[in-house]
């Protein structure tokens, strides 16, 4: 595969501060583990007997397994070994991941005293705050719910005891982390940052159906064959959306193929970009058809923590964000890329709802196209480093026209191509072109041009051939 509780009381608030993080990845890799992709065909037990070496788990369908050996080896010449050997397509340590930490975090229960917790209504300090109208959700929530679509969560699980997700779609998985390490903890200074990202993803998208892949533990130390392994459990169990608010400025042979299978699979991927303030690349963010997410704050401007590049796609409100928080206190504020990451792939559940036959490029692409590039300071005349295509418009993307689909239904086919036919060469043959695309009206025009050069004539035909029977897909949003 991959080369060579809830407590009535009066009002508390409990203010805990969490260090940003250096890093979003932690430096090693897990002791005494391995990761090889094998050959169709081959004897594993033997091959482990072979190395003696023990199969700890494995990918279902994938020829990926993970194996251990003794911490006494060199963990290099035990690979090196591996990958030498003609049965094994590939071998690797078993590289470590972590959860980026977020800001402060304030955790509280305002709404404790009420004595039901109603869904959609309370507490009114999650439904109504702020950023919910400044991703448009409000008014997206009158046409989409995200009803329908499953958003697969990798991370460190759900408090499932939560009222929030007491009405929700949970689709069951195992704790792939667990699978591979006994000691694995559902306790430590992370734990809640995976319900936090399930409040978000809900407040975004509250009918769609959540898939908490548990990758990392209550620490927020995960490893590739995890993250892999949920991945492609995400793939096998049908999910539309992937959220994954972690990062690394490593690229790793596994992760890069399940990311790739995903994509291609037509799961729609989104990725936080990281808390360190860099512009170094970040992955899985920078890997091709992930949606690359940057936080930026109440005044619309960069978060002083958010990582950014040319790799960033799209950003989010990710400061002081108020959502759902695993344990006794329930509910809390949250900073983060990981929380606008979440907020991305709520409004990518919303999108998929609304056009439950578009595919998740054309998902993608109108999450972008739809982007708003006026921001409180100024607006982005360019593909910016820091902000993408602008800040996240869910409203405006379950709304979004895409390029070429002059019949609305959501895909690219011969119909579009027909229509389009007719438009370009159907026209009065004695009016010049400019005349003839002044009697396109303006919505279908944006339709109507295809390679984005503001004109509707016989080179948006050839780019639609070439889409349609060549398998091409359509490039990035026009600006």
């Amino acid at each position: 595969m991959f080369g060579k509780s809830r407590i009535a009381m009066r009002t508390l608030l409990v203010i805990v501060f969490v260090a940003l993080s250096t890093g979003n990845s932690i430096a090693g890799s897990v002791p005494g583990q391995a990761v090889v992709s094998v050959a169709v065909g081959t004897d594993v037990r033997q091959l482990a007997n072979d190395f003696s070496v023990g199969i700890i788990d494995s990918i279902p369908n994938r020829q990926v397994y993970l194996l251990r050996f003794s911490d006494t080896l060199n963990a290099n010449n035990v690979v090196q070994s591996l990958d030498a050997d003609s049965r094994v397509d590939g071998a690797s340590l078993n590289v470590l991941y972590a959860l980026p930490r977020g800001g402060q975090v304030s955790i509280g229960f305002p709404d404790n005293g009420l004595s039901v917790f109603a869904a959609q209504a309370t507490p009114s300090k999650f439904y109504e705050q702020q950023t919910t109208l400044r991703v448009g959700l409000d008014s997206a929530h009158l046409f989409s719910t995200g009803a329908g679509v499953t958003v697969a969560v990798i991370d460190n699980g759900l408090d499932l005891s939560h009222p929030l997700f007491g009405t929700v779609t949970v689709c069951p998985a195992p704790n792939f982390l667990a699978l591979a390490d006994a000691s694995a903890s559902d306790s430590g200074a992370m734990y809640g940052h995976g319900t936090l990202l399930g409040g978000l993803i809900l407040l975004a998208a509250p009918n769609c159906a959540l898939m908490p892949l548990t990758a990392f533990d209550g620490n927020g130390i995960g490893n590739e064959f995890a993250i892999a392994r949920a991945i492609y459990w995400a793939i096998d169990h049908k999910a539309r959306v992937v959220n994954m608010s972690f990062s690394a400025p490593f690229v790793t042979a596994l992760l890069q193929q399940a990311i790739k299978d995903a994509a291609i699979a037509g799961l729609l991927l989104v990725a936080a970009v990281g808390n360190d303030a860099s512009q170094a690349l970040q992955y899985p963010a920078a890997y091709p058809g992930v949606i690359a997410v940057s936080a930026i704050d109440s005044t619309e401007s960069i978060a002083s923590f958010s990582n950014s590049g040319p790799f960033v796609d799209l950003c989010a409100p990710g400061v002081n964000l108020y959502s759902s928080w695993a344990g006794p206190y329930r509910w809390g504020t949250c900073t983060g890329t990981s929380f606008s990451t979440a907020l991305v792939s709520g409004a990518a559940a919303l999108v998929l709802a609304a056009r439950p036959d578009l595919s998740a490029p054309g998902a993608s692409d109108d999450l972008l196209r739809s982007a708003r590039p006026k921001l409180k300071w100024g607006t982005i005349r360019a593909i910016s480093p820091l902000y993408g295509y602008g800040a996240l418009d869910a409203f405006c993307a379950v709304h979004s026209v895409r390029r070429g689909d002059l019949d609305n239904s959501g895909r690219l086919d011969v119909l579009d191509l027909v229509a389009l036919q007719n438009i370009v060469f159907t026209q009065n043959a004695e009016q010049s072109a400019g005349a003839a695309n002044n009697e396109i009206s303006a919505k279908v025009r944006i339709l109507a041009d295809v390679n984005c050069d503001g004109r509707v004539d016989e080179a948006d035909v050839a780019m639609m051939t070439t889409i349609l029977y060549q398998n091409v897909l359509l490039s990035i949003p026009c600006r």
